[in-house]
């Protein structure tokens, strides 16, 4: 069974899951990157409903009536249970435990999902997609999304964003010959190809905070910049300068050091 969606955001988050899921393999990719991809989907959701709104870099809570949605729901507690209005890159970068596995459990319930045996030897969990058609309408809006040009509307800013977040145009669009496609869905991400709408500042926010993440562990937690004066003093910096005293004082012994059948080498005055 497959559940027409109710508004044009309802199945963001699980659109993003099931474009994750290998068909080959029914593993679930980038599942590092997906908690932080389902967190910001709620926040457009939430934002799209005038649950919440993006005031000052904060998230303010509009209605904290219940959504009926249990994600949701458990959203509006999150945010309702702040001290105060949190920014949208802090709650996007602090995903709920179990999250993928409560969108996973959802989908199966619903019927999209099967759960297959898992791996006698890893014990990872895969899943075939029962829904086909719901994926390939995913597929298909994220390849127009790709292959397009100019401004978008929000509901595809949003899938483009999320999905960009998630790491998956690196999965679904491999090789030199695709590379117009994740630049493209790159762009959209920054926000710079989306008209101003409500939940676009929530989407280009969890974005931002995903990249530089991921950033910050690719140059393992240094964030300085190689060449400037700040970063003289980097691990890379202290090796070299290390391998050049020894170089230096190897040369030195050599020329203190008589060699075998020889006598030292010694520096007349001048």
């Amino acid at each position: 069974m497959d559940p027409a969606p109710t508004t044009p955001f309802a199945t963001l988050g699980e659109d993003l899951l099931l474009l994750s899921i290998d068909p080959a393999t029914g593993r679930v990719h980038n599942t590092d990157k997906l908690p932080y991809a389902l967190m910001g989907s709620e926040l457009v959701r939430l934002a799209a409903a005038a649950r919440v709104d993006i005031a000052d870099d904060r998230i303010v809570l509009r209605d904290p009536a219940p959504a009926g949605d249990p994600q949701l729901d458990q959203a509006l507690a999150s945010i309702a249970q702040s001290r105060k209005p949190p920014r949208p890159r802090t709650w996007v970068g602090h995903p709920r435990r179990h999250i993928r596995d409560e969108y996973l459990a959802r989908l199966i319930q619903a019927g999209v999902l099967s759960e297959k045996e898992a791996s006698p030897v890893l014990g990872r969990r895969r899943y075939t997609v029962l829904a086909t058609g719901r994926l390939a309408a995913a597929r298909s809006l994220l390849d127009a999304i790709a292959r397009s040009a100019g401004p978008l509307p929000v509901t595809q800013a949003a899938l483009a964003g999320l999905a960009h977040a998630t790491g998956l145009p690196a999965t679904l669009y491999p090789g030199w010959a695709s590379r117009p496609f994740r630049h493209r869905l790159a762009q959209i991400a920054k926000g710079s190809q989306t008209a101003p709408a409500p939940g676009s500042t929530a989407v280009s926010s969890a974005g931002r905070r995903h990249v530089s993440r991921r950033r910050r562990r690719q140059h393992g937690g240094d964030r300085r910049i190689h060449g400037s004066r700040s970063g003289r003093h980097s691990c890379g910096g202290r090796r070299r300068r290390n391998l050049r005293r020894r170089r230096k004082c190897r040369r030195q012994l050599h020329l203190t050091r008589p060699l075998p059948g020889r006598r030292a080498c010694q520096v007349s005055p001048v």
